[in-house]
């Protein structure tokens, strides 16, 4: 594998992991990597030195430090650190739910419950909930920062007397993918992906299938229209993990494609030749 592979394979990994926002280096995250990866804060540095200088991002201090210098400019040492990188991160199949579960994601541990606590809970507050098929859009209508509580006051503020909940529940065809295959001609071929297949790590999920991993809320109100999330941490790990499978899978279908570019290339400049040849 060239420098490059690695790197991008590394992000793969990093992403199904941490998400979105990344490893935000705070001491109780290094914790849980060092447990669970085996991968120190030392180490995450390290890689992050090699991604900047890859990149072209290295800041100017780092730069003229001749200690790191040598060690970016040293392909094999490069390669070796990246190669055990990989591999560490490659040998666990846990995800950080932490940051999913803070304040800043609205999804904390105070807002887990099931449909039915929460229409309990929303009728012991005077709300009337009213759960809907049609899924709530987010198109004009604001989301609520805060907890299940802070909801609920508000929607009282607001004077609400009712709020329409919408469920999201894991199918079996969430393990699936349609890749669409461009055939050289005007209609798109789809094809049947088994994420399983691609990502082994996707099937542990199957024993969620047939339960609600999100409750979506929705207050209308002359004021505004307010709308609250609360999701499971298994949805939100199965969520960031398909995604990155999904990446995954488009990903070797370009490569697929631009090998095949190739190969057409090659044999329409050797037919060229050949054809000059004979003339």
């Amino acid at each position: 594998m060239t420098k490059s592979d690695l790197i991008d394979d590394i992000r793969h990994e990093i992403y199904r992991v941490w998400g979105e926002e990344g490893l935000d280096s705070a001491p109780e995250a290094y914790e849980w990597l060092l447990k669970n990866y085996n991968i120190s804060e030392e180490e995450d540095v390290k890689w992050q030195l090699i991604l900047e200088h890859h990149t072209d991002d290295l800041p100017v201090e780092d730069q003229n430090d001749k200690e790191v210098m040598d060690f970016l400019e040293n392909t094999h040492e490069v390669n070796k650190f990246l190669h055990v990188f990989l591999a560490k991160y490659k040998a666990s199949s846990s995800i950080y739910t932490q940051y999913y579960t803070s304040e800043n994601s609205r999804d904390n541990k105070d807002n887990n419950m099931n449909l039915e606590a929460l229409k309990e809970k929303l009728k012991t507050k005077n709300i009337y909930p009213i759960q809907v098929e049609e899924k709530i859009s987010d198109i004009n209508s604001n989301s609520f920062i805060g907890s299940i509580d802070n909801y609920i006051e508000a929607a009282h503020v607001l004077g609400a007397s009712a709020v329409f909940i919408f469920t999201e529940t894991l199918e079996l065809e969430d393990f699936e993918y349609e890749l669409e295959i461009d055939n050289g001609r005007l209609e798109i071929e789809t094809e049947e992906v088994d994420l399983c297949k691609i990502n082994n790590i996707i099937d542990n999920y199957k024993e969620y299938i047939g339960q609600v991993g999100v409750l979506k809320l929705l207050v209308r109100t002359p004021q505004c229209n307010l709308r609250f999330s609360i999701k499971e941490d298994w949805w939100l790990e199965f969520i960031n993990i398909r995604e990155e499978t999904i990446d995954r899978v488009s990903e070797h279908q370009e490569a697929a494609r631009a090998k095949q570019r190739a190969a057409q290339e090659a044999k329409e400049k050797k037919n060229y030749k050949v054809y000059w040849q004979s003339h």
